[in-house]
């Protein structure tokens, strides 16, 4: 008989799944244009679903950009200098190579500065990384 998780462990499945779906809609669609409807949708749950694990649609974007810093601090421990230090890609190597390598992330970092720049609130925090002017 398969173990039966906890709720613990079921609410984290069900954020987990919306950050992916998240993911998926804000590439395709856009901060702006993506809906917490649509993104429910894609993850195979309500839109109260949504709600009940984040504020509003600014709360679940940012805790997509937390979500991948975090697994890339914990798999490269130099990325964090990446932000100090600029976007640079190892000599040698091919920058259009290396940007189609994961296309969706690179199009969400594209939606956060756009959105860091439009919105203002995390201008000052992102500038002083020399992420955005």
């Amino acid at each position: 008989m398969p173990k039966r998780i906890s709720r613990k462990e079921s609410q984290l499945q069900t954020r987990e799944r919306l950050l992916d779906a998240a993911l998926e809609v804000f590439s395709r669609r856009g901060y702006s244009a993506a809906s917490v409807d649509e993104i429910a949708a894609e993850a195979g749950y309500s839109k109260g679903a949504v709600y009940s694990n984040f504020s509003n649609k600014e709360e679940l974007f940012l805790a997509l950009i937390d979500r991948r810093f975090a697994k890339e601090a914990q798999g490269y421990p130099g990325i964090i200098n990446l932000m100090k230090d600029g976007l640079k890609v190892e000599e040698g190597s091919d920058f259009k190579e290396e940007v189609i390598k994961d296309s969706t992330w690179n199009i969400l970092m594209v939606e956060f500065f756009l959105y860091a720049i439009r919105e203002g609130n995390h201008r000052t925090e992102l500038a002083s990384n020399n992420c955005v002017a």
